[in-house]
This record gives structure tokens, sequence and C-alpha cells, in this order.
């Protein structure tokens, strides 16, 4: 999804992987399991033209350092990227250091 921009409607995702083919309902229980991970967030968009809907847009937070891989420089092939000291994450799903 990040290499689509980062957001997608319920709708979108029933048009991807076949297990949310027809299935709306679990296309957007599937992005609010995202939401409630700390993954994501919805965005509510107006209707843009009369006789349109609003839609409900779930969008990926950015990501946090260490979620990226990084290409290695020559002579580190066995690094690997990692997040700053880092406590955990709080009840809100978020990391605290």
């Amino acid at each position: 999804m990040r290499h689509k921009g980062g957001s997608i409607t319920p709708r979108d995702l029933t048009r991807g992987p076949r297990r949310f083919r027809e299935n709306p309902d679990l296309a957007e229980a599937e992005l609010q399991r995202l939401v409630t991970a700390g993954q994501g967030h919805w965005v509510n968009q107006l209707a843009g033209n009369e006789g349109d809907r609003p839609t409900k847009l779930f969008c990926l937070n950015p990501a946090r350092p260490g979620d990226e891989t990084y290409v290695n420089p020559e002579g580190n092939a066995d690094s690997v990227a990692v997040a700053s000291k880092s406590d955990g994450a709080n009840g809100e799903g978020e990391w605290v250091g």
C-alpha cells in the first residue's frame, strides 16, 4: 500500500487481493485492524461533486526510524537497520524511548 501513495479506501481494497473481493465489510474491518494497531488512521473526505458520497480513506502512518531497509554499504553486508533505544510501546501502540 505504501508504494501506491499510502492511502486506500475500503472499496479500493475490494479490487485488490482476492479475499477482499465482493466483501467490503471484510476490507473495512482489515483496515480498521491496522488503525487499531497504530499503523494508520482514517480521513473522512467530503463529497467532491453533487450527488457523490463522502469517502472514508485509510492512510498509513509515516514510517518510524528503523522501519526502513537501507542498502548496505560495501563491507557491511550483514548489518540490519534498527530503531534507536526504546523501552517499547505505550498503551496506545506508540513507541517510547
